[in-house]
């Protein structure tokens, strides 16, 4: 029996992702190109990284503090450079520390911070309505 628990627990590890960009990320701003941080005006977009490659993001409503449903997408990613950098389409990510530096196109860099607490996106799935009666 303790011959199983160590590859269970390995499998576990392996099924829920062990990459440093999974989890919810919320923008925070812009960093220029001469090195400043200016904070987002008005609509800021939210990433989703899910085990094993896939991407959500949406345009964020800060006071609903939720994800609009209907402006949600979905992108696949690969990590590069032993997970220090993500690329999903023209999106090239890299983590330092609780921030998340997501450069758009080559030359929009974006900063992200790290989501603590409840899910700020819609679920995966509705579930039907039950008839009432």
């Amino acid at each position: 029996m303790r011959t199983l628990a160590l590859p269970c627990v390995l499998l576990l590890l392996l099924a829920t992702g062990c990459t440093r960009f999974g989890g919810e990320w919320l923008e925070e701003g812009i960093v220029r190109p001469d090195g400043q941080f200016e904070p987002t005006q008005g609509r800021k977009t939210a990433l989703r990284f899910d085990w094993p490659s896939q991407m959500r993001y949406g345009s964020y409503h800060d006071r609903a503090g939720v994800v609009d449903a209907s402006t949600v997408q979905y992108d696949t990613y690969w990590t590069m450079q032993w997970d220090r950098v993500a690329q999903a389409g023209q999106v090239t990510a890299r983590v330092e520390g609780d921030r998340l530096t997501a450069v758009v196109s080559g030359d929009t860099a974006k900063r992200y911070v790290k989501v603590r607490g409840p899910s700020i996106f819609p679920p995966l799935v509705k579930l039907p309505a039950l008839p009432s009666q």
